[in-house]
């Protein structure tokens, strides 16, 4: 039985040329490797920016008793921020 299915097999794939490439195109474009030499030593540069951690006892700004305090995202607009600050929304 399995001497029948090989048989039947060559003779309908008779004529078949085997594919040139062993990997398909996938349409993806190369990366461009002096862009990601220059995106990773960008990203590797120190900057001297000083980051302060909120969470630490060690940096308190002094506020007011009656001060209003806020933070927003990027990107939240101040007409936003104000008509939450209303109630409005």
């Amino acid at each position: 039985m399995q001497d029948d299915d090989f048989s039947l097999f060559r003779s309908e794939t008779r004529g078949v040329k085997p594919l040139k490439h062993e990997h398909a195109d996938v349409g993806k474009p190369k990366t461009d490797r002096k862009m990601l030499a220059r995106l990773r030593q960008s990203a590797t540069v120190r900057t001297d920016s000083v980051t302060v951690d909120g969470l630490s006892d060690q940096f308190v700004i002094d506020v007011g008793p009656e001060d209003i305090l806020s933070w927003s995202r990027d990107g939240v607009q101040e007409g936003q921020m104000r008509k939450l600050k209303l109630g409005q929304i």
